[in-house]
């Protein structure tokens, strides 16, 4: 239990491996939000005017406030997001530096920590350190337990 709260764990209450893959989950998301926002930020571009047809002038709804608005929520729900993953990152860095041995720590850094440009899949992970997908399922598992066993002490 105490090595739980020292993770930052709430008492034993999350699983180790729920505890990363909530990670792998936030940075999904963040990278929804950008690109969600980005999106937003181009309709905000004037559009081309075509010159070979009439154009009738209206008064359309004020789509540009609304774009606006929904800019103005998403990067407020964005900066939000991205300070509860960056406390999260900076507990599991710290268990992962302080528990795992050289091989567990280059595969969970690289797959869990290290995907915040381009989230990486098992396959990545393999290739980047010259193993088996096999053989990282394998030291993933290794380190869960050993992070799992330190954070119930």
């Amino acid at each position: 239990m105490r090595g739980c709260v020292q993770y930052g764990m709430k008492g034993g209450a999350v699983r180790t491996k729920d505890f990363f893959r909530q990670i792998r989950k936030e940075q999904r998301e963040q990278k929804r939000l950008k690109e969600a926002i980005a999106l937003r930020h181009m309709q905000l571009l004037p559009q081309a005017i075509r010159y070979d047809r009439d154009h009738v002038q209206s008064s359309p709804a004020d789509s540009m406030s609304e774009t606006v608005a929904y800019i103005a929520d998403q990067t407020r729900k964005l900066e939000a997001l991205s300070a509860r993953l960056e406390e999260r990152r900076s507990v599991a860095i710290r268990m992962i530096m302080e528990t795992l041995e050289s091989n567990e720590r280059e595969v969970m850094l690289l797959y869990y920590i290290d995907s915040a440009v381009k989230l990486r899949t098992w396959q990545d992970v393999a290739d980047e350190m010259g193993y088996s997908v096999e053989t990282i399922h394998k030291c993933h598992k290794s380190a869960l337990i050993k992070l799992d066993r330190i954070a119930r002490n």
